[in-house]
């Protein structure tokens, strides 16, 4: 009731705490801001109002369905506009570089007034007070705060927004987006880097919204019947159209059974939580099955390595046998077993033996004794 009571999205707000993090995604670190209760109250009611006066384009997934729509969004585009060609494009210095200035016509008819207090937040920038640091290396000061803020309820849509103005400037509102990233398509080599170039014109000459840049992914000549990567995912095409599955870095995030470093219980049930919840994201990934069954094979025998009760060898052998039928037995099924170190050497070698026991049973057709 009292934050309702001291709602005022046209002034600033004083002497509300605010934390810097700094947040590790991949091989990059960025500073993002955690907010108040006052604060976090205004944002969200712009960043709502938003979404209503400058709702984002179809193609920009980041509200509409995010990254399965865009796969299937540049499957389609694939599969039924001849949309042979295409390549990833980033917008660099995206957040950090916007500028304050541009903000106010960029999103009228929101009122200057919220655009100062709450998109921007000119008393945060400006607020000499003591706030809370929780990072490893020095975090920045408010008054040398640049760009949109991260942490900001209102900066995903203000984003989106930027990204349909760029757009629109280059004549090129059909591009399939997520947040700053860009899938560029074209019929041809040729279309895809004019398209390209147009993008490029249009961020270099708005200069007013900040010092924005691009930068293309790798690719085989924009040639998607080629194997292509957006946003760490793998496209591959096939007879009737694009498959997708993780790219190699995603794929290298999930081996983790397959490391030397020791995993705690704690991170192995993490570890099978986000392969099981990858799986669902790439229904249509023919190999899927065998990649999950794989993956969760490998944390089962490092829970057994570390922990080498009743339980764990029983559950080590259940998900080692299953994929390795998942796999066809294209391997031999002690390939499928993680090093583990040489702390692990003796309950590696237990494990073995136990699947020798259960493989010859299995083939000979006779059961096991406990």
């Amino acid at each position: 009731m009292e934050l309702a009571t001291n709602f005022n999205a046209f002034a600033p707000v004083r002497h509300e705490p605010f934390a810097l993090r700094l947040v590790y995604k991949g091989n990059g670190r960025r500073w993002v801001h955690d907010f108040g209760p006052r604060r976090r109250m205004h944002q969200k009611l712009v960043a709502d109002i938003l979404r209503q006066i400058h709702p984002p384009r179809r193609a920009q997934t980041l509200f509409n369905g995010g990254m399965p729509v865009a796969r299937m969004a540049i499957a389609a585009a694939y599969r039924d506009g001849g949309f042979t060609h295409g390549v990833e494009v980033d917008i660099v210095r995206f957040y950090d570089s916007v500028r304050h200035p541009a903000l106010a016509d960029l999103l009228r008819p929101l009122p200057t007034p919220v655009v100062e207090h709450v998109v921007w937040d000119v008393a945060m920038r400006d607020d000499p007070s003591p706030y809370a640091v929780i990072g490893t290396m020095p975090a920045p000061t408010p008054s040398v705060l640049t760009g949109l803020s991260l942490g900001s309820a209102t900066s995903p849509i203000v984003g989106e927004k930027i990204v349909a103005e760029l757009l629109a400037r280059a004549g090129e509102t059909e591009t399939i987006t997520y947040a700053d990233n860009l899938f560029v398509m074209g019929r041809s080599h040729g279309e895809v880097l004019a398209r390209i170039d147009r993008i490029r014109e249009s961020v270099t000459s708005w200069s007013d919204v900040g010092s924005l840049g691009l930068r293309e992914g790798a690719s085989f000549g924009y040639d998607l019947t080629q194997p292509f990567e957006f946003l760490r995912q793998e496209g591959v095409a096939t007879g009737h159209g694009l498959e997708w599955r993780p790219g190699a870095e995603q794929r290298a995030r999930y081996q983790l059974g397959d490391s030397e470093q020791h995993l705690t219980a704690e991170q192995i049930a993490a570890a099978e939580q986000r392969v099981r919840h990858w799986r669902r994201s790439y229904g249509d990934w023919p190999e899927g099955d065998a990649q999950e069954a794989i993956y969760l094979a490998e944390l089962a025998a490092r829970r057994f390595y570390n922990d080498g009760n009743a339980s764990n060898r029983t559950a080590a052998v259940h998900a080692v046998i299953v994929a390795w039928l998942a796999t066809g037995q294209d391997r031999d099924w002690w390939e499928l077993l993680p090093d583990g170190g040489n702390a692990s050497d003796n309950r590696r070698r237990a494990l073995v033996e136990e699947l020798r026991r259960w493989i010859a049973a299995a083939l000979a057709g006779t059961s096991v004794a406990a």
